[in-house]
């Protein structure tokens, strides 16, 4: 890692509201509601869900949250 990498509770930080993201590798909105832990993958230099299937940080540039976690889902209607 660099100086530039966030240090990987700082992404969790960020992301700890998202529901849904822009996946910054297979650009598809995906539901990240079941995601547990996001690690550093040093191959690919970038954080990245367990298994590496969803890309939250890479190249100084974060993933879009589409969607975030709903409070109260009888107000919104959003259906969780």
């Amino acid at each position: 890692m660099t100086q530039e990498t966030p240090t990987q509770e700082h992404v969790q930080d960020y992301f700890k509201e998202a529901k849904e993201i822009k996946c910054l590798l297979l650009k598809t909105i995906i539901n990240i509601s079941y995601v547990k832990e996001i690690k550093y993958d040093s191959v690919s230099k970038s954080y990245v869900s367990i298994g590496g299937i969803v890309t939250f940080w890479k190249n100084r540039e974060y993933a879009e949250i589409t969607r975030k976690k709903c409070i109260n889902c009888k107000e919104c209607n959003c259906n969780g």
